[in-house]
């Protein structure tokens, strides 16, 4: 049995048979620090903390971050008074998040405030972790999810993003989101991309600035159920090859370009397939509802074979074979277009961090000329992300990314120990 250390901490006995002081039949539980009484902060708490134990926060405001790590798999923080939560408040002025959680194991987070941090809640190599009743405001982006698995959040809410998502799950299968609200967001308000078998139940997006309300991308049997999108700057819901799609019962009306874009998605088809499923969209800018199939080509047209109790008999699609006979394609012509972008970089710091490029508002945009057919994907002022750039195909984000890196390597005081780029975030046409 594990010591309990005699200051700060207090430890719950399951109920069994005791008998002179002695615990017969049953286990101590986990220990419940409470803050302030027993640690003055959240993170003098969890740095107390073991895996499985409870730290119980009290009302109040808190100007800190939150780091968990370690061997505290299991360890929930919560709020003493869920109807009164306590406020960890960072500041704007910083780029710290407000509680960072990696490579553990079914953590919680339980009614807290997270106001004014980079990113509110960052969970990174996590698996499992329950995120519940959060209230998060004006933080740069408000959760980010990335590289785990089986993580849930419910019951929240996310008010106003200062510069990205309201949430963002990359490379994270199975995460569920479900009875959450997203106002105001600068993009995205939910961004799931590279996630197989995500799930958003009752979710809504409301207003955001810049971007769709939800963006599904590349994420095999994920699931939208209930969901409701409007009066997004953009998309209501955006969908892009994700095979397997359920969509159902979702409600996108008044946002700016389509209510629901479906593209690439089996198994819809067209937009009677949308309609089928209880999907309703009206009064948006754009058409209601936009539906590019997948299209069968020699590598995904499918053979059918039909089985008799005397033979079986296997029909082939009609592709005609490749031809031997060599043809040389002309290169697309290019169109001249001016960009702004925001990356992330890798320097001699320990993490990456995110950049604009060019350094400076007051610098000129970067010339790169692009393929003429992909440039009305880009409205001027838009903030493209690079999953949408790579998903035009050709060779536009290898283009961009060139032309970033030469800068970031010519501008070495606007970009100290500057390494390589880890992603390009977003690119934004300016003009011409």
């Amino acid at each position: 049995m594990r010591r309990v250390p005699s200051i700060g901490r207090s430890r719950d006995l399951t109920c069994g048979v005791v008998l002179a002081g002695v615990l017969i039949g049953s286990a101590a539980s986990a220990a419940v620090i409470a803050v302030p009484a027993d640690r003055p902060t959240i993170q003098s708490a969890v740095d107390a903390a073991a895996a499985g134990d409870v730290v119980r926060v009290s009302p109040g405001v808190y100007p800190e971050r939150v780091r968990i790590t370690g061997a505290r798999d299991g360890l929930t923080i919560e709020a003493a008074d869920p109807s009164n939560p306590p406020v960890i408040q960072a500041k704007t002025s910083t780029s710290t998040d407000g509680v960072q959680i990696a490579g553990l194991a079914g953590v919680t987070l339980r009614s807290l405030r997270i106001v004014n941090a980079n990113t509110g809640v960052r969970l990174t190599r996590v698996e499992n972790a329950v995120l519940e009743n959060l209230h998060l405001e004006n933080d740069g982006l408000g959760i980010r999810i990335v590289n785990g698995g089986g993580n849930t959040l419910r019951g929240s809410v996310v008010q106003g993003t200062r510069g990205r998502q309201g949430i963002l799950v990359e490379s994270s299968p199975n995460t569920t989101i479900e009875d959450t609200v997203v106002h105001a967001p600068k993009r995205e308000g939910v961004a799931i991309r590279n996630s197989a078998g995500a799930s958003l139940l009752r979710v809504m997006v409301d207003g955001s600035q810049g971007s769709d309300g939800i963006l599904v991308y590349r994420s095999k049997g994920s699931r939208v159920e209930d969901a409701t999108v409007v009066n997004n700057a953009r998309n209501g819901l955006r969908a892009q090859s994700s095979l397997e799609l359920v969509l159902v019962r979702t409600t996108a009306n008044g946002n700016g370009s389509a209510g629901i874009r479906i593209e690439r998605c089996s198994p819809f088809a067209d937009v009677a397939d949308v309609l089928a499923a209880g999907n309703t969209a009206a009064g948006n800018r754009g058409r209601d509802i936009v539906v590019e199939p997948l299209l069968c080509n020699q590598s995904q047209c499918p053979t059918t074979t039909t089985s008799t109790s005397s033979s079986t008999t296997t029909t082939t699609s009609l592709v005609p074979p490749p031809s031997t006979t060599t043809t040389t394609v002309p290169s697309p012509p290019l169109a001249d277009a001016s960009w702004r972008f925001y990356v992330r970089i890798a320097t001699s710091a320990p993490f990456p961090h995110n950049v604009d490029v060019p350094a400076h508002s007051t610098d000129a945009a970067l010339d790169v000329p692009i393929r003429a057919d992909q440039l009305p994907a880009f409205r001027p002022g838009d903030q493209v992300s690079g999953a949408e750039i790579a998903a035009l195909g050709g060779d536009t984000l290898d283009r961009l990314t060139t032309a970033v890196d030469a800068y970031l390597a010519s501008h070495p005081a606007d970009y100290p120990g500057f390494a390589t780029i880890v992603e390009v975030s977003w690119a934004q046409r300016v003009g011409p």
